[in-house]
């Protein structure tokens, strides 16, 4: 057998890779119970009643789970190959203590929110989308050579009388400092 045929083969046989610790904070990892854990409640490892739609993906090393629901950010899962829990018995977090601590704490009151311990997790509408559309609107307008005042016009159908002094000439200069350090780069923290 050539070694081209023999590497096909055996890359067509390995399961996909599904999770990396150092890629994806926003996977929980799902271990057994260590031996001097309580129980919080009567909640057993049930993947499958997580979720209206639930994928199990077998990789290397373990089994990720995603978990949809409805209305919902999804659930990413990650459990290693070993340390299983059982099907229905308790389970724990496995947080990895490095530079995404913090978004793995996140991750992990996310889930715990989603099975029910909490107030219910919904996906939340872009909390600043009226916001960044002024931003983007005001952005545009200096660019095309309108003036601030000219702006405020158009925004707020008239511009205050007492321009100079006025809290809204203030905002509005603040929004279009904003969107230029947003369009100069600054984006790239609203992806974070």
């Amino acid at each position: 057998m050539s070694p081209d045929i023999l590497a096909t083969s055996l890359l067509a046989s390995a399961p996909p890779i599904g999770w990396a610790p150092d890629i994806d904070t926003a996977q929980v990892t799902i271990v057994r119970p260590v031996p001097w854990a309580r129980a919080i409640d009567d909640i057993g490892f049930h993947p499958e009643a997580w979720g209206e739609r639930v994928f199990r993906v077998r990789a290397i090393g373990g089994d990720q789970w995603l978990i949809r629901r409805s209305g919902a950010p999804e659930l990413a899962l990650w459990v290693p190959q070993g340390l299983a829990p059982p099907r229905g018995g308790a389970f724990g977090l496995y947080l990895h203590a490095h530079q995404s601590l913090a978004g793995r704490c996140h991750a992990a009151e996310r889930f715990r929110r989603a099975i029910g311990l909490g107030r219910p997790l919904r996906a939340r509408p872009f909390a600043d989308a009226r916001r960044h559309a002024i931003m983007l609107y005001l952005f545009d307008a200096r660019l095309s050579g309108a003036s601030l005042r000219d702006s405020a016009e158009i925004l707020l159908g008239s511009a205050p009388s007492d321009w100079r002094t006025s809290s809204v000439r203030s905002d509005l200069r603040r929004l279009a400092e904003t969107a230029d350090r947003l369009a100069a780069g600054g984006y790239r923290n609203l992806l974070r």
